[in-house]
């Protein structure tokens, strides 16, 4: 089962184990060897928390947690302040079932209070904040895809840590500073009658602490009987809304799930045949999905092909309505006269349609956006992939394979050995924002957080590409080799700069076609775009568009064809050139195809950015992340030649 909901594991609600008198021994603070301020910790286990719609598993196998983010941006946070940092993530990793990290404390007075108070063993409890992209439900009695749980249970099978806290309340009493570190032996207390017994044993599993706790302890506890009534009333919702039954009287009722799914089966029979009943559920879901989230793109202003059928009738709904309209649907008891306060507790959850719609909706107005958005690098520059983030050196351009070699009647041919004097390196970088839909804004109904916003970020996010490569395009930086981009030695520089005309841009046109490789073999670069700042276009267009020119021969004008026409040049302006060059400088650039003179790389090829959803500790509304991984980097600045300009001729 897949989902897009974002929780935060120290605002869940976490039950004991059912053995409450199982004590995990606490081992305390485990400094790291030659690191003064750093320790090891455990921030997560697979063991269950019980949400609202069941006991909800991490799952730690190998692949199923993103670390990423953490490891390479990852803050230790204190009680998840996102505005107490005491310390980066140094290293985080997977270690038996657990999610382990190396942390350090900074030394200013805030972050030294924490520490000292962990080096104390005051403080043992960590917890994290954390995404999940994808889900595993496990139906009662059933046995998870791994094996490894049985249901009833959710189980996060994709989820990625955003952060790391000390915390004074954990959720998880089984992670903190120095636990599940080198834990051969468990304190186990055990109660028979009034006599305790105190004993250590090798760690149990949690079946087997299950099966010991029926065995050693003569009824149920409150807690327990507690927890077997959600179990209960879980099981039964979910059953009851598979098939599109109340399941209120069977609840109110107390009967047991077996009995429900006993009525549930006899109503199939009478009303309908059970085959195809829950692909027509699905469908039927998200069919109302698809006809809300177009009905909120429709009201955005937002123009879509082929809405879906319906829509129209949602497009005049507020946010509140809308709500309330997906929580009917979800099966919960509510109506027009909710109060604003009591509809939010009730559809801020993980398990409602509504931020599912909210999802779909925004990430549909973000892509239309950014497939909107202006951007003229994508005419000229060439694109590429890379899969990892590490520095990647790909081939260099000017590197070339030796001419062929006449073959003698022996039919001996000789080696070659293709040049590559120097490979300019390409790493990805991560670029993003967040926007929220607060409270205040649902209640508001500011449908534009939902349609407009996205869409505003996605005209941000090309227009920081686009300015980074006008950046290196106007900076004209170095080179591995020494040598800047644009340079007198490397033949593609004007450094007396003239003003965009006939001749002037005949003499660019040279320059690039005399451009050799190192074995003095002409590189065959075909001219394509001509750059210039804005105010400029017309007068590249005049000059190429025109079919003959006139020409002052002996003192006779006369017309004669203009070479120029039909040479394929394309002009493309840019405000970026006046606001980032001086506004005359202008450049000559070759056909892609002939070789790559700007490269812009996406992680494993996404040019459209990744937006999510996640939900911050203590605040109502909704926080989506919005990023996109890229690199900008000059391939073959022979490809390119530069005019510095001029404001006349």
């Amino acid at each position: 089962m897949a989902n897009q909901n974002q929780r935060q594991s120290s605002t869940m609600t976490r039950m004991p184990a059912p053995d409450k008198k199982l004590e995990r021994q606490l081992i305390g603070f485990k400094a790291v060897e030659g690191a003064e301020r750093s320790v090891r910790l455990s921030f997560s286990s697979e063991d269950p928390y019980v949400r609202w719609f069941g006991p909800e598993i991490l799952d730690h196998s190998e692949g199923a947690v993103d670390l990423s983010r953490l490891n390479e941006i990852g803050v230790l946070l204190f009680n998840h302040k996102s505005d107490m940092p005491i310390g980066p993530v140094k290293n985080a990793w997977i270690e038996n079932g657990r999610g382990e990290a190396e942390v350090s404390f900074d030394e200013d007075p805030e972050a030294d209070k924490i520490f000292q108070k962990v080096k104390s063993g005051t403080l043992k409890g960590a917890s994290l904040m954390y995404g999940v992209d994808n889900w595993e439900e496990v139906a009662a009695g059933k046995k998870s895809a791994c094996g490894r749980f049985t249901g009833p249970c959710y189980i996060a099978r994709k989820w990625t840590v955003y952060e790391i806290s000390i915390v004074s309340v954990p959720a998880d009493a089984t992670v903190g500073v120095g636990r599940g570190i080198n834990i051969e032996e468990e304190h186990r207390t055990m109660q028979d009658d009034n006599k305790v017994t105190v004993q250590t044993v090798p760690a149990a599993s949690s079946s087997e602490r299950a099966a010991e706790q029926t065995a050693t302890q003569s009824g149920p506890t409150e807690e327990q009987i507690r927890t077997a009534e959600r179990q209960r009333v879980t099981e039964i919702t979910t059953l009851c809304r598979e098939f599109e039954i109340d399941p209120a009287e069977h609840i109110t009722k107390g009967s047991a799930v077996d009995a429900v799914r006993a009525a549930v089966i006899e109503q199939l029979k009478k009303n309908r045949p059970p085959v195809s009943v829950g692909m027509e559920v699905v469908d039927e879901t998200d069919k109302i999905r698809a006809v809300v989230r177009d009905g909120m793109l429709l009201r955005g202003g937002i123009q879509l092909a082929k809405p879906a059928e319906g829509a129209n009738e949602f497009r005049s709904m507020s946010l509140r309505e809308l709500a309330i309209y997906t929580l009917q649907r979800d099966g919960r008891n509510v109506d027009m006269r909710i109060d604003n306060e009591d509809l939010l507790r009730q559809f801020f959850t993980p398990g409602a349609s509504f931020p599912i719609i909210l999802d779909d909706t925004v990430n549909a107005a973000y892509i239309d956006g950014y497939k909107n958005a202006p951007s003229t690098v994508e005419i000229w520059t060439t694109r590429g992939t890379l899969t990892d983030f590490k520095p990647s050196k790909g081939g260099y351009f000017r590197g070339n394979a030796g001419e062929f070699l006449l073959v003698p009647e022996t039919g001996e041919l000789k080696h070659d050995i293709p040049t590559d004097t120097t490979a300019p390196t390409r790493a990805l970088k991560t670029y993003g924002r967040q926007f929220t839909l607060s409270r205040q804004a649902f209640i508001n109904d500011d449908v534009g957080l939902v349609t407009g916003i996205p869409a505003q970020y996605a005209a941000a996010a090309k227009r920081t590409i686009n300015k980074q490569v006008y950046t290196i395009l106007t900076g004209n930086p170095a080179m591995p080799d020494g040598v800047n981009v644009f340079d007198s030695t490397r033949g593609n520089y004007v450094s007396s700069g003239t003003a965009p005309s006939l001749t002037n841009l005949q003499v660019m046109i040279l320059l690039m076609a005399l451009q050799t490789d190192v074995n003095g073999e002409p590189l065959a670069l075909v001219p394509r775009y001509v750059l210039v700042p804005v105010g400029l276009g017309d007068t590249v267009r005049q000059i190429i568009a025109s079919t003959t020119i006139a020409v002052n021969v002996n003192g006779v004008i006369t017309n004669q064809t203009n070479p120029l026409n039909g040479r394929g040049l394309e002009p493309v302006e840019d405000p970026y050139l006046n606001i980032l060059g001086d506004a005359i400088e202008w450049y000559l650039i070759a056909d892609k195809t002939s070789a790559p003179f700007i490269q812009i790389d996406y992680l494993n090829g996404q040019e459209i950015p990744t937006i999510r959803r996640m939900e911050a500790a203590g605040q109502l509304g909704f926080i989506w992340d919005i990023y996109l991984d890229w690199a900008v980097t000059v391939m073959e600045p022979m490809a390119a030649v530069k005019n510095e300009g001029s404001s006349g001729e």
